[in-house]
């Protein structure tokens, strides 16, 4: 079986069936596999980070990420929230997660905003910078859009949904990633993110 037209970095569901006549068919089969990864030029695009695992070793497989200052892997997805990026940094910790790289040249500046849920356990943390890349591996290409402050969460245990206008100059890239980063804090600073959307407003 051929399947055409696929989108990258996208997850499909399939089902197949034997028919061997108008009444005699075998039972359906289920199988699921993930396009491979390549530059996403088609929106809307979604990210909710379920059904992918969870700990350290599990994250979504187009996206990338970035730490200086600790041995272990951050973000990776929790079962917060049913399915969340999480982050973790302090005093010497900085910690980047990015999408797929995207191309937004065929859209009109103005038309895509970069929507996304944050979350915090504890009234000191939720520090979080949002932005893009133009490369995902070097930190020096990070712009932020958007700085979240702990006091931008009211309350513990609650998810705040955010939105982000992107720039027209994005529009522009060949190649762009939105990235969240956990950056370095004189606190231990834990932040989760969720259902991350490029879409039309």
């Amino acid at each position: 079986i051929t399947l055409n037209n696929l989108l990258p970095s996208t997850i499909y569901d399939v089902y197949v069936r034997a028919v061997c006549g108008s009444s005699d068919g075998s039972s359906w089969m289920h199988a699921n596999f993930q396009t491979e990864c390549g530059v996403v030029s088609t929106f809307p695009y979604t990210q909710n980070f379920n059904n992918q695992g969870s700990g350290s070793s599990a994250y979504p497989m187009c996206w990338s990420r970035y730490q200086t200052g600790t041995t272990t892997t951050y973000p990776y997805i929790s079962t917060t929230g049913g399915g969340s990026l999480y982050f973790y940094s302090y005093s010497a910790t900085t910690v980047y997660g990015a999408t797929d790289p995207m191309n937004l040249s065929n859209e009109t500046p103005g038309m895509l905003a970069l929507s996304f849920d944050v979350y915090k356990s504890s009234a000191s943390y939720g520090r979080l910078d949002v932005g893009y890349m133009t490369d995902e591996a070097n930190e020096s290409t990070f712009h932020v859009l958007k700085s979240i402050y702990p006091g931008d969460l009211a309350s513990t245990s609650t998810w705040y949904p955010f939105t982000v206008n992107i720039p027209a100059s994005v529009y522009n890239l060949s190649e762009v990633y939105f990235a969240f980063k956990a950056p370095i804090s004189s606190n231990s600073n834990y932040v989760y993110i969720d259902n991350v959307k490029v879409d039309y407003l």
